[in-house]
């Protein structure tokens, strides 16, 4: 049983290290457009763009499968439109309901566990697209590699219930068909650390557009566009790809 410390625990390293990210946050709220609509947001963390899109006065419905980011996340919502979803979405099942507009941001994509897992997404998806609807993905192609040895990021930290959580990035490296991201993360109280350091190690798959959009054609999403989102100091830049369904 996870203790109620470890599930806090996981809300702040999740917060410290993607909480904070905004660069995205224009292209997902031009793809909602001004007029409010449901938006289907899949992998949605504690919220950070579910939030921002349900403060716009878009109707949410947000999906993952950590039951502790969902609970920070209703927390936050407050009286927020946003309706919470524990699921797999590699086995998305939503009944008949369909969306005209679904997210799947921050590199989500990239951690289904290859090409099957992506496969699983995309079916779901596609299965829960309203006529001429749009699924919007955020993939990372390229990346910086470096190790202990080489200049690195600064850390991510947040400040939260007397402590300072440390996320210093260590490594990135390229292992066959995926990338390793590998991170020392520490906690600080005012009498020093709270315990040995951590290493924690994600890896992502290694993907490009013309993979997505072949396994996309699979379903009957078509690729519409491809949208940049620009490097920031903390962070590598990205695509959002952008697929449609037929009418």
């Amino acid at each position: 049983m996870v203790s109620a410390a470890a599930n806090v625990e996981a809300v702040r390293w999740h917060d410290a290290e993607c909480g904070r990210y905004t660069a995205d946050l224009p292209v997902w709220r031009a793809l909602a457009g001004e007029v409010p609509r449901p938006v289907l947001d899949l992998g949605c963390g504690t919220g950070r763009v579910a939030l921002a899109l349900a403060r716009d006065g878009h109707s949410i419905t947000a999906v993952d499968s950590d039951e502790d980011l969902l609970a920070a996340l209703a927390e936050r919502a407050g009286t927020l439109d946003i309706e919470l979803v524990h699921g797999d979405i590699r086995e998305l099942s939503l009944g008949a309901r369909r969306w005209p507009l679904v997210l799947v941001p921050m590199q989500t994509i990239q951690l289904l566990g290859g090409a099957e897992g992506r496969g699983g997404l995309f079916a779901g998806a596609a299965a829960h697209l309203a006529p001429s609807g749009e699924l919007g993905i955020a993939v990372v192609t390229r990346f910086h590699e470096f190790c202990e040895d080489d200049e690195r990021p600064l850390p991510d930290t947040l400040r939260a219930d007397g402590a300072l959580y440390v996320s210093s990035p260590l490594a990135v490296r390229s292992h066959g068909g995926s990338i390793a991201v590998e991170r020392d993360r520490r906690v600080f109280t005012m009498d020093g650390p709270l315990r040995p350091a951590e290493r924690d190690v994600i890896r992502l798959d290694a993907v490009d557009v013309a993979t997505l959009a072949a396994e996309a054609r699979r379903v009957a999403l078509a690729l519409d566009r491809v949208i940049e989102v620009p490097e920031t100091d903390d962070h590598v830049a990205n695509e959002v790809v952008v697929f449609r369904a037929g009418p």
